[in-house]
């Protein structure tokens, strides 16, 4: 089953950007088998700053249980690397943003994550501060 989102690694800005395609629910296993995913990737100890472009999603409402597994599972990579890393997420649905404001909120509360919700890429870039030129980098293909 494929995830209902792509992750690319732009090495030279140490850049991880998540795309979720389509209007699918987000699930805990989805989130789970995603993180996994992302720390096989090429490079993936590198990243220091990751942008989730969420504009597409209806339904990000992992239940409390659910949004601790992933937070624990994210800080606890953080704090094994010892390393800061900078998470900008991309809403605009009312309802996936209420959502992910939880999520940002405990992802804050680790020594070397800092997290923001914002409402376009380039807010996300400046907030990330990364050039907003790497807008064209990312890609935007539906695969």
């Amino acid at each position: 089953m494929s995830l209902p989102f792509q992750q690319d690694i732009i090495a030279e800005h140490r850049l991880l950007h998540v795309r979720f395609r389509g209007h699918r629910r987000i699930t805990l296993g989805d989130m789970s088998r995603g993180y996994e995913e992302f720390l096989s990737l090429p490079g993936a100890q590198a990243v220091r700053f990751s942008l989730h472009d969420m504009r597409g999603v209806a339904d990000f409402s992992l239940q409390m249980s659910g949004t601790e597994l992933i937070t624990d599972m994210v800080k606890s990579d953080a704090d094994q690397r010892r390393v800061h890393r900078r998470i900008a997420f991309v809403a605009q649905d009312p309802g996936v943003f209420s959502s992910i404001m939880f999520y940002v909120a405990m992802l804050n509360d680790s020594a070397y994550l800092s997290a923001h919700l914002l409402a376009s890429i380039e807010e996300a870039l400046d907030w990330l501060g990364l050039d907003r030129s790497i807008a064209a980098l990312l890609k935007d293909d539906e695969d």
